[in-house]
This record gives structure tokens, C-alpha cells and sequence, in this order.
């Protein structure tokens, strides 16, 4: 499938909303690979098969990614650019969760974006619930263990020394935590595990309490040291 998307060749493969999260997953999986310009190529593709199909939520979700791959570039102006095209077409839908999902990045973005954005009271409202979600809760100590820790499946440091969590992942925890190596949404994750949004994002919550982290992307180095995604 790769190369198909990388190789050009038209847009037969984006068969109209069928396969759209699909390819929007194949555009994160690459985001988080570092394939910044292939997910931008790909990315670019996407704008026009949503704008065909009339579909402003996954527009915003593109534009907003395509932000983050230029922001990883280091191309920090055309990022906000990229932004700002979001933000109209979020403001007249009042979409929220969708620039949350997407993490402190986003966030520092969305800082970068207000002193010139076409809509600044929808940036300070997005502002105000990250800053309104804060830390995540401790996790459930009814789903844990009463043991003072537990060892890390399989987890253990360069030098062979187990890792310890105070409480363990779940395995749909354990689920979740592979997927957001993909930096897939949160609703998109909770189509492919065929759960509601509301309990991917509890479980992302459990996550970060058990693993001490406060952000996507400390989940999953702290994971990936612990061994947990092996």
C-alpha cells in the first residue's frame, strides 16, 4: 500500500470515505516516522478527495496535521499557516476534541497562531481547554493491584535492570498504547478498537497516571524504555 501512496498515480485509491481513515492513519503512521514529506504529499492528496466529498471535519483534521509536519520541519511559519486554515472551518463547526486529541504541539501552535489569527476568540476557547484539562487524572486504584509495584511486562533498561510500574497497563491499555505510536486520533483509535471515543480517552488518561507522563509523546518514550512495546 505504501508505495502505492508515495508512487503518485492518481487518486483510485482514495475510494470516497471508505478508506479515508485509512489513509489518514497511513499519513500518521508516517508523521510519526518522520516521513514528514511523504505524509505532507499524502496529505495534500487528502485535501482534495475531502473537499470533493464534503467533509469538514477530516478537512480540519488534515490541515491540523499537515500543521504538525511543518512544525517538525521546522518550518514553524508555514505551520501556522497550515493552521490557520483549520481554525474557520473549526470555529463554524465547533469542533474541539479534534485539536486536543492532537496534543501540546498543537498547543504551542495554537500560542503561535493567536496574534494573528482570523479567529481569536476560537483560539483563546481551544487555549482555555487545554489549559482546562490539565493533568490527567490518578489512575482507578479499583483496576489496579494493592501490591506497592509490579514489574513492567517484559520491561527492563539498556543495562538489564527490570523497569517498575506501580500499577499495570491493562491489555486494552496495553492496545491503546501501541496505537499512539501511530498518532492516530483518539477517534480513530476507537474505531479500530471498536470503542467509543469517551473510553479511548479514559483509557489515554489511565495511561499517562500510570506511566507518570503528562502528554502523548512522554507515554510513549516512557513505554518504549519500559519495554512495553516490544
Amino acid at each position: 500500500m505504501a508505495g502505492k501512496e508515495e508512487g503518485g498515480g492518481g487518486d483510485a485509491f482514495l475510494d470516497p470515505y471508505r478508506r479515508l481513515v485509512e489513509v489518514l492513519t497511513v499519513a500518521r503512521l508516517w508523521l510519526a516516522q518522520g516521513r514528514t514529506d511523504s505524509a505532507l504529499a499524502l496529505l495534500g492528496r487528502l485535501l482534495l478527495a475531502v473537499a470533493r466529498m464534503g467533509q469538514p471535519k477530516r478537512a480540519v483534521e488534515i490541515h491540523v496535521l499537515r500543521a504538525l509536519a511543518l512544525y517538525a520541519q521546522g518550518e514553524t511559519h508555514q505551520a501556522v499557516e497550515a493552521l490557520e486554515h483549520a481554525l474557520p472551518l473549526g470555529a463554524a463547526s465547533g469542533y474541539v476534541r479534534i485539536f486536543l486529541d492532537e496534543g501540546p504541539a498543537l498547543e504551542r501552535l495554537l500560542h503561535l497562531a493567536l496574534p494573528r489569527s482570523g479567529e481569536p476568540d476560537y483560539v483563546r476557547m481551544l487555549l482555555a481547554e487545554f489549559a482546562r484539562e490539565g493533568p490527567p487524572p490518578l489512575p482507578d486504584k479499583a483496576e489496579g493491584t494493592n501490591a506497592p509495584a509490579v514489574l513492567a511486562s517484559s520491561g527492563q533498561d539498556a543495562g538489564g535492570a527490570p523497569q517498575m510500574l506501580h500499577e499495570p497497563l491493562s491489555e486494552r491499555e496495553r492496545q491503546v498504547l501501541r496505537l499512539l505510536t501511530t498518532h492516530m486520533s483518539s477517534t480513530d483509535i476507537a474505531h479500530e478498537l471498536y470503542l467509543s471515543p469517551n473510553t479511548v480517552r479514559t483509557h489515554i488518561k489511565r495511561i499517562y497516571g500510570k506511566l507518570d507522563v503528562h502528554s502523548r509523546g512522554d507515554a510513549v518514550e516512557r513505554a518504549r524504555q519500559l519495554g512495553l512495546l516490544g
